[in-house]
């Protein structure tokens, strides 16, 4: 297993002013996503002097998890969920309950999501997510999170929860995590150079690459002074991080390619080799692959514990890092 290890001042952005204000934290919130598929496309286009383009090559790779049973995931939520309490309460902060939750007022006003084991995603093309809380929290997401279903003016949960910081002199929590079991590569979309012929380099390519994944990687951290109004911040990771190979297996489940680049290279004016080449103006190249990363649920579970606990780190040390009172 390759060594994890994330700096928390270097990986990711936060301002908690307002984390030491109290001694007290609410875990209001607690959401694990796991990448169950996901896919990369990539095209290429001639230029044209009286405006338009042509696509000449495009190449779309998608990829499976494949081999991790439906009991791996919520087993990990729950594994990781139990490790940031203690960790909370190592670090000298005093955790509130599940219990001291349900008797305020803002937590009847939580606009809940029904769980759901598997939910798609627009944030990135195809991606399909599962997302996981543990059995004793509710699933409810804030406004403006990329992998939940609030929108960004539906700021009925950020107030509630801060309803609830009010009631019980605390700091209010709803970490979210994000990893995926591969690293996907696109060379984008791009034009020709020159009118009437253009060329264009694509690849779409995946790598069975565990990886922590940004857009969804963040802590909301709330604290209201009065019940309307309040400070709010994010724990954000700045970009994705690889952790790399956790024991895995590329399938290939299909493929396809038109070969309109080969043909083109037979009249002098491309060529192209599967994925990747340069096309002309003489016809598109379109090819697809379907992989499955095939792995087992021990390797899984203990790569994606190791790398999600470097988060549980990183978000109790930004914590630590708040002023003090």
């Amino acid at each position: 297993m390759p060594t994890i290890k994330l700096d928390t001042k270097k990986e990711f952005s936060y301002k908690l002013k307002f984390a030491n204000r109290t001694n007290r934290l609410l875990v209001a919130g607690f959401r694990a996503g796991f990448v169950v598929r996901d896919s990369v496309t990539a095209s290429g286009a001639a230029g044209y002097k009286f405006g338009g383009t042509h696509t000449l090559g495009a190449s779309k790779t998608a990829v499976e998890l494949a081999g991790v049973d439906t009991a791996t995931p919520p087993a990990i939520t729950k594994q990781l969920y139990q490790d940031f309490i203690a960790d909370l309460k190592a670090s000298g902060r005093e955790v509130l309950t599940v219990d001291e939750a349900r008797a305020t007022g803002g937590y009847a006003k939580l606009g809940m999501t029904e769980k759901s084991d598997t939910k798609e995603s627009n944030f990135l093309q195809d991606r399909v997510l599962s997302v996981y809380t543990p059995e004793e929290r509710p699933l409810w997401w804030e406004d403006g999170n990329q992998i939940g279903d609030k929108s960004p003016l539906a700021i009925g949960n950020w107030k509630a929860l801060g309803s609830m910081s009010v009631d019980l002199n605390a700091v209010g929590l709803a970490p979210t995590y994000l990893i995926s079991f591969a690293e996907l590569e696109s060379s984008g979309n791009k034009r020709g150079l020159f009118p009437g012929y253009g060329t264009g380099r694509v690849k779409a390519a995946a790598a069975p690459n565990l990886s922590i994944f940004q857009p969804g990687t963040k802590m909301l951290a709330v604290q209201f002074k009065k019940k309307i109004a309040g400070d709010m911040a994010n724990v954000q990771l700045k970009k994705t991080v690889v952790v790399g190979d956790f024991g895995t297996k590329m399938v290939t489940l299909g493929e396809s390619d038109n070969n309109n680049a080969a043909r083109a290279g037979l009249l002098g004016l491309a060529g192209a080799t599967g994925s990747q080449g340069i096309f002309a103006a003489a016809g598109a190249s379109r090819s697809s692959q379907v992989w499955a990363v095939r792995t087992n649920p021990g390797h899984f579970t203990a790569y994606s514990l190791a790398a999600l606990r470097e988060v549980n780190k990183a978000y109790i040390e930004a914590l630590k890092l708040g002023p003090a009172k």
